[in-house]
């Protein structure tokens, strides 16, 4: 037998797909159920009820979002915001049709120890994710330091040192790239074999 739906229901169906990944709303919303003795009811009647009242799940609000919303608010591939979150170990979780969500809260954590994650974002962007202006403006405000930051390198035949790749890859007609190669992989670049000094 049917059992009709309440708008108490109605409204608590509402707040779960706000908050929860898709895959936990039928879990979280039969305990609120069992928890208010309101009738238990299966994943596809509140696939039915949430379509025919135009509910989705919204990744813009509540505790989870998809990553997605987090790609377009900062402007960067899937493959790099997963790296990143991967190399600071910014937990998640995966649902059946393979979406990944985050929670804010250990997003706004992650963005406390690491704020290089989320670098290159803009203030405003960063506070409708973490929802903290004042994070928001610390963490955008963090810069790295420069990658290409000058290194010694030595020419191991001769004993010179140069003050950069790009001198060193200048006196020997090669580029940079080549210098880095040789040191990498231990092979020569223009007939000299290079290490960092």
């Amino acid at each position: 037998m049917r059992k009709r739906w309440t708008p108490r229901e109605t409204q608590m169906l509402e707040q779960f797909l706000m908050d929860l990944p898709t895959d936990c709303v039928h879990q979280q919303y039969n305990a609120w159920a069992s928890q208010n003795n309101m009738p238990l009811r299966t994943r596809k009647a509140l696939m039915y009820r949430s379509r025919a009242y135009g509910m989705t799940a919204n990744r813009a609000c509540g505790e989870w979002v998809r990553t997605s919303y987090i790609t377009s608010l900062l402007n960067i591939s899937d493959e790099v915001l997963l790296g990143r979150f991967k190399r600071y170990k910014v937990p998640s979780y995966r649902d059946s049709r393979n979406w990944i969500y985050f929670r804010r809260s250990d997003l706004v954590k992650a963005a406390q120890a690491h704020p290089a994650i989320f670098r290159g974002a803009k203030p405003d962007d960063l506070f409708l994710l973490l929802e903290n202006r004042e994070l928001a403006a610390q963490v955008a405000s963090f810069r790295l330091p420069k990658g290409n930051d000058p290194r010694p390198v030595r020419l191991i035949e001769t004993g010179r040192v140069y003050k950069s790749m790009n001198e060193a890859a200048a006196s020997v007609y090669v580029t940079h790239r080549a210098i880095a190669y040789a040191i990498k992989a231990g092979t020569p670049a223009a007939g000299y074999h290079w290490a960092f000094a």
